[in-house]
């Protein structure tokens, strides 16, 4: 242990000398400011002022680039970097723009005060964001945007009577079968929600297909409570499209064979 005579209390006072302590050398610009290898010593601290690479071969030559304000110090083969004054950001009151460069900034909340009519957020990347949520899409909520219908093919090879939750789905029914079988309309109630939404039904067999409208209901120029049928045994794949464009009132969209109204 090394002691000191320390002359104000008149006494021996414990010291350890620090091993390369830091020591700031000055400022490097260009290539030519970087200390000799056979000078520089651990600890040499420096600041970067502008952007450089230490690769003049009369320096230490050690190949290594740095941002300007960079903070580096010697640690005995090349250049250790401490820091970057440009990355550090202030809590409050800053005076400028901050950039921090290549790092990543991380907190719980970013919180704009920016006016309207001045974007608080600018992003230059275009690949997807996980879990980023937000509560508009140009200015519009979900329900100004349609709804992605999900088609699926139901097949049948009995009577069915069509509920709601099928209407606005995109089903396609099929009807397979050698005897005469019927597809009952929704009631008007259940329509209401989806008025516009197209329903088919496809005649795979060779017996009579029927569309049955419901109480009050008529489908194309049938009467009311009428149908709609294909009962031709060659016809098989003969189709049909309708879409209720009231509660009460079914057209026909497309067909394919031939369909009688009753």
């Amino acid at each position: 242990m090394a002691y000191t005579f320390n002359p104000f209390t008149g006494n021996l006072d414990f010291f350890q000398a620090l091993t390369n302590p830091l020591q700031f050398m000055g400022g490097i610009t260009v290539a030519a400011d970087f200390p000799t290898s056979a000078l520089v010593q651990n600890g040499w601290v420096y600041r970067i002022l502008a952007n450089v690479t230490d690769n003049n071969p009369a320096k230490t030559n050690t190949g290594q680039s740095f941002l300007n304000k960079d903070e580096i110090a010697w640690n005995g083969t090349n250049w250790t970097v401490l820091g970057n004054e440009s990355a550090y950001v202030p809590y409050t009151g800053a005076v400028g723009n901050v950039n921090i460069g290549i790092y990543t900034l991380t907190g719980a909340n970013f919180i704009s005060s920016v006016a309207i009519g001045t974007s608080p957020y600018a992003c230059t990347s275009t690949t997807l964001n996980t879990n980023l949520n937000a509560d508009l899409l140009d200015g519009q909520h979900a329900a100004a945007f349609l709804t992605a219908v999900p088609y699926s093919v139901s097949d049948k090879t009995n009577n069915y009577p069509v509920v709601n939750t099928d209407l606005g789905s995109g089903t396609t029914f099929t009807m397979n079968n050698g005897a005469t079988k019927t597809f009952t309309l929704p009631t008007s109630a259940n329509i209401a929600g989806h008025l516009g939404a197209p329903i088919t039904f496809v005649k795979k067999g060779a017996g009579r297909v029927t569309i049955q409208a419901n109480t009050g209901q008529v489908i194309r120029d049938s009467s009311t409570a009428g149908t709609i049928y294909n009962d031709q045994a060659t016809e098989t794949y003969a189709s049909i499209t309708l879409i209720a464009i009231t509660t009460t009132q079914w057209i026909v969209q497309g067909f394919d064979g031939t369909w009688t109204t009753s």
